[in-house]
């Protein structure tokens, strides 16, 4: 949003002649809506904000939420035990999630921790990820492998528009069959694989690993989805329930704009023809909330329906900072009424165009 100032006026004539042209005019023929939303950011318009990858800026109605919860909160001296299921209900339907799946997490590292850390490994079982997983991934699967004694396996995955032989193509289809081979060899070894672990987009080199493809993988195996998509809140106008995986741990504070310390967590909490396989058992790791009667956390649903509402199991934990996340249900809200899927588009063609740019300049 940030990078229309220097597209408008970058001379082009009416009739575009050139691709570049025509991505320029797509761009910038809805120039006064986007001006208007980068209106309520607070950093001088002179600016260019680039750097989305650690954080992004609060847009005013944000901090202005932020502040008055602040002060509400202090004039009422409240604490903030509960399970946000209200703020939470508000923000699901834009990503695609029902309520029972959504957590309120601290950003994207808290949340891979919750999900790697809460299901039950076995020695020996292994967990095949990539070459590219940020620390936030990492880490939890080197406490898993030195407290469970899994086995962490890598795919090497490729640089550039070619694979290294220079001859296939580095294509969605190419993540199928690499994992898929993956797989099958372990397998043939007599290798446990439970489970794939990637992150959608890649710290590294921006890739967007192919969640369709990377899901059809596990379902045909029968494998848990761990994904780490730092990027997609506010990114990416994607489905979690239509995507299907067992868990994606996003930020709210890089492309959502929330506050610091704000993420998004996604853990399937029903079986849905988008992924039919069964719930992993699957235990919080930091809770206020323990039911051990049936139906318990990890009496988990077979069908449609939840048996446990697991979000409010993972949310609840003690004394909440509830101002910090009603603003980020705040800038959630904001991001809906913009509308996800014209964001996507938006983001998307600016990446078409740098690129272009870059290769023509």
């Amino acid at each position: 949003m940030v990078a229309l100032g220097s597209l408008v006026g970058c001379g082009s004539s009416s009739n575009a002649a050139t691709p570049l042209e025509e991505m320029r005019q797509r761009l910038t023929q809805d120039s006064a809506f986007w001006a208007d939303v980068r209106s309520k950011f607070v950093f001088p318009q002179s600016t260019a904000l680039m750097n989305v990858g650690t954080s992004g800026s609060m847009p005013q109605p944000v901090l202005d939420r932020y502040a008055q919860e602040n002060l509400d909160a202090a004039i009422r001296a409240s604490g903030g035990y509960g399970n946000l299921s209200a703020e939470r209900t508000l923000v699901a339907e834009g990503l695609g999630a029902d309520p029972d799946e959504l957590v309120f997490s601290y950003n994207t590292s808290d949340g891979m921790c919750q999900s790697l850390l809460g299901l039950d490994w076995q020695e020996g079982d292994v967990i095949v990820t990539t070459n590219h997983e940020h620390g936030g991934g990492n880490t939890p699967l080197n406490i898993a492998a030195d407290r469970y004694g899994i086995e962490i396996n890598r795919v090497e995955l490729p640089t550039g528009e070619t694979l290294p032989d220079g001859v296939t193509p580095h294509n969605a289809a190419w993540y199928y069959e690499a994992f898929s081979e993956r797989v099958r060899e372990l397998r043939n070894q007599g290798k446990q694989v439970r489970a794939l672990m990637w992150s959608s987009p890649t710290y590294l080199t921006g890739t967007m690993i192919p969640i369709p493809e990377m899901m059809q993988v596990c379902k045909e195996n029968e494998l848990i989805s761990i994904v780490d998509g730092a990027h997609l809140p506010g990114m990416m106008a994607y489905d979690y329930r239509e995507l299907g995986m067992d868990f994606m741990a996003g930020a709210g504070h890089k492309w959502q704009c929330g506050p610091g310390s704000t993420g998004i967590l996604f853990i399937r909490n029903k079986v849905r023809p988008s992924n039919p396989l069964p719930l992993p058992r699957y235990h919080p790791v930091t809770s206020s909330s323990f039911n051990p009667a049936p139906p318990a956390w990890h009496d988990r649903a077979t069908g449609a329906t939840a048996t446990y509402n697991i979000a409010n199991a993972v949310q609840s934990l003690g004394s909440l900072n509830v101002p910090m996340f009603r603003a980020l249900t705040e800038a959630c809200q904001m991001w809906d009424d913009i509308g996800r899927a014209r964001i996507q588009e938006y983001v998307l063609e600016l990446s078409m165009y740098l690129k272009e740019k870059i290769a023509d300049t």
